[in-house]
């Protein structure tokens, strides 16, 4: 039986059509820097293959991990948000990153524009952003350790996803910066999952086998 076909689905393809020449395919190595925090915001980025890390550096120099992003996300798209656009965050990539590079003037062109293409682009980048807050508020009252078992849980998706690359690791204060609890939690919660004191039955085991891609620092 097909499925009912949805008329502001998003499609990508005619995404890239829409806004024309103006696009390229870049491609990043694990670990290098995409954009900094401050930089003249003028593009906005959409990953086919790979995860990247948004972080943000406060004020006193601390640094805090937005999200983790993969493939059929956009990034950057404070570059549509005023005249004199900056990157509000920093972009790392966590793996081999294949990106396309979407000019500002296009998507500008694009939005100015209007039509279905428009708003479809809009939708998408409500409905992503609007998961970000419902994570965060979840955040605020899950119990760590199901905030934690969460971003293991994404860790064993980005194994199973990137065809043998190697997995990123992430530190336990990484972890906890994520998570919103100390350095010294997560360290307590990631003995008891080695316990199986936590996370039991099939995500339990994904899980465990996730710890390992946590360091202990």
């Amino acid at each position: 039986m097909m499925r009912p076909t949805t008329t502001n689905a998003f499609d990508v393809n005619a995404f890239f059509v829409a806004v024309g020449s103006e696009r390229r395919i870049t491609h990043y190595r694990k670990r290098q820097i995409i954009f900094s925090q401050g930089d003249e915001s003028d593009s906005i980025f959409y990953i086919e293959k790979g995860h990247v890390k948004l972080s943000v550096v406060s004020a006193e120099g601390k640094e805090a991990i937005v999200s983790v992003c993969d493939g059929g996300s956009f990034f950057g798209e404070s570059c549509i948000e005023s005249d004199c656009p900056v990157r509000f965050h920093s972009v790392v990539a966590l793996t081999k990153v294949d990106l396309v590079r979407i000019e500002r003037a296009a998507i500008l062109h694009l939005l100015n524009a209007g039509g279905p293409e428009a708003l479809r682009f809009i939708s998408f980048v409500l409905r992503r952003n609007a998961r970000i807050q419902e994570e965060f508020a979840n955040s605020l009252v899950e119990p760590s350790e199901e905030r934690l078992a969460r971003i293991l849980l994404s860790l064993d998706r980005f194994r199973r996803e990137e065809d043998g690359e190697s997995v990123p690791r992430f530190s336990q204060q990484a972890m906890a910066e994520m998570i919103g609890i100390s350095r010294q939690q997560v360290n307590v919660l990631m003995k008891r999952f080695k316990k199986g004191e936590l996370a039991a039955g099939p995500a339990g085991s994904r899980v465990q086998k996730s710890r390992h891609d946590v360091s202990n620092q």
